[in-house]
């Protein structure tokens, strides 16, 4: 019998070559598509605005200041912002464990506007990365549609519309927790060693805890998913057994990890906590009007470049910050993943994803349940954008848009993949706003030479508008200064703290502030102290 004779061309060429030049090029498209004001305009420019902005970058710099033991930064949790307030650190998130892509710019001599957006930068490299990995060897995707799901991931229209809030960029401890789990079950499943099972256990937990310190938002939407699939594991019977023998077989290293956890959160936890008691109590209407409504998943915002033009009915009020991801791109991450539903991991992703689009569709027409997620559900409190639950859902659309594009390359042609590709990664596309990074500069440096060196705490306020106008660059002026602040900017204020917005356009409104000042004073216990009031003429 006549041996069977193979016809391939022998290779050429390295294979780590194609299988490299694909993860690159979208990794780097994608940082230019999220990033093209700042890149184009050769790092002069700063994305996006300059209130939250410059409040994550100042997170940044506290804790970067923290660690090298500066004298106005020695607390970690009480900055000189609100003074003479404690704890106002746990106002927002802080941004800990994504800290390093930021402390090492700063470092090496750079500045800490450039080392922002050097850490933007990174956090995109990493999303991706992390993304590229369970796709690529995990499901054992082929390059292309393995980088494309984790363009998405890290690209996708929903990332890019809240380029605005910086502290939701940071997202690549949720897919390597992912992956750490199912490595876990496939080592379970296979009879490997109990000490590789264990490995995994503790590396799921360890990217659970870091999501937490990175960004409180996306570790609460990562807890919400873990829960929902081991749900749908109990409840679909050729996967419970599977999930009930794996705990009980390893019910001691999961208990040591839930506890060791439990003991690294406990720090933040405890802050958060203590903040949640001493601010103003959120009226949970603020989350109801959040919730996105069936219309919301498939709105693009006014800033997206071919969607821009559509509106849809029941759409979110937050139309600044729109969860969709394109109508095709929607369309081919549910045919991937249709196609697909045997696998279990398809079909767990999946049934996580329809529950949270499901219920966030019910929630947003009972506000009876929306009462009593905000009161009874723990961490729900601190959720105040329901709608940012779109970002536990972008790792099953990542994931249904490789399993497509895997599917169509073995059916069509090279040119059509490539061309349905493009059209989807034009699909995220949107504008996005910046500012000059070095007018920022100029005008913080012209307010810190107001501060008198030898006053204890300053007050920045503006003769026209609100108090509110000066309240993010004080927080930079206290930073160059190392005089503390009264002035603040953060996700809650201190209890009776007056100046989020008072009007101060005339001699009778200035008047006002004045007297919440000297309230402050007293109920600060700190009116002997002197504390500069800088009013600056203008807008």
């Amino acid at each position: 019998m006549t041996p069977a004779v193979s016809f391939r061309t022998p290779q050429k060429h390295p294979t780590w070559l194609p299988n490299l030049a694909w993860p690159v090029a979208l990794c780097l498209l994608g940082l230019v598509l999220a990033h093209y004001p700042m890149l184009l305009s050769g790092f002069a420019r700063v994305q996006t605005d300059r209130f939250d902005t410059r409040l994550n970058n100042f997170i940044l710099e506290h804790g970067y200041l923290w660690l090298r033991g500066d004298p106005a930064h020695r607390d970690f949790w009480s900055p000189g912002v609100f003074y003479p307030a404690k704890n106002t650190f746990a106002y927002s998130e802080i941004l800990l464990s994504v800290g390093p892509f930021y402390w090492g710019w700063r470092w090496l001599g750079l500045p800490p506007d450039t080392s922002y957006q050097l850490w933007m930068l990174c956090l995109g490299v990493l999303n991706f990365c992390a993304a590229y990995l369970p796709l690529r060897r995990g499901t054992r995707l082929d390059p292309l549609p393995a980088a494309f799901g984790a363009f998405l991931f890290a690209f996708g229209s929903p990332r890019l519309a809240h380029v605005v809030r910086q502290q939701l960029l940071a997202e690549f401890f949720t897919p390597l927790a992912a992956y750490a789990i199912v490595l876990a079950f496939r080592s379970h499943v296979s009879g490997q060693r109990r000490a590789w099972t264990s490995l995994w256990i503790a590396l799921a937990s360890a990217c659970v805890v870091g999501q937490l310190y990175a960004c409180f938002y996306l570790g609460w939407f990562l807890l919400l998913g873990m829960a929902l699939t081991a749900g749908w594991a109990l409840a679909l019977p050729e996967y419970r057994r599977i999930l009930l023998s794996f705990v009980s077989t390893h019910l001691v290293v999961l208990l040591a990890a839930a506890a060791v956890s439990a003991e690294l959160m406990a720090p933040m936890l405890n802050h958060y906590l203590q903040a949640r008691f001493d601010v103003p109590k959120r009226h949970y209407m603020d989350v109801y009007n959040s919730v996105p409504s069936w219309g919301a998943w498939l709105y693009m915002g006014e800033r997206s470049w071919l969607y821009g033009w559509l509106q849809l009915p029941s759409t979110s009020i937050h139309h600044s910050e729109p969860i969709g991801i394109g109508l095709v791109t929607t369309a081919i991450a549910g045919l991937g993943l249709w196609r697909e539903r045997e696998r279990p991991v398809v079909r767990l992703l999946t049934l996580m994803a329809l529950t949270v689009l499901l219920y966030t569709i019910t929630l947003a027409h009972e506000r009876e349940l929306c009462w009593l997620q905000f009161n009874f559900v723990p961490g729900a409190y601190a959720i105040r954008a329901c709608h940012r639950v779109v970002f536990i859902t972008l790792l099953p659309a990542a994931l249904g848009v490789a399993l497509a594009t895997q599917q169509l390359q073995r059916t069509r042609t090279r040119l059509a993949v490539f061309a349905l590709v493009a059209f989807c990664i034009l699909e995220q596309g949107r504008s996005s706003p910046s500012y000059s990074k070095q007018q920022a500069r100029a005008e913080d440096a012209a307010l810190a030479a107001l501060v008198d060196p030898k006053c204890e705490a300053f007050f920045l306020t503006s003769t026209q508008g609100a108090t509110d106008r000066y309240n993010v660059d004080a927080l930079w002026v206290h930073t160059v200064t190392g005089r503390p602040t009264i002035n603040g900017h953060s996700g809650n204020q201190p209890p009776d703290w007056p100046f989020l917005a008072m009007p101060v356009n005339t001699p009778e409104e200035r008047g006002k502030v004045g007297e919440a000042l000297e309230r402050w004073k007293r109920l600060s216990r700190i009116e002997k102290q002197n504390i500069q009031w800088i009013q600056i003429p203008g807008p």
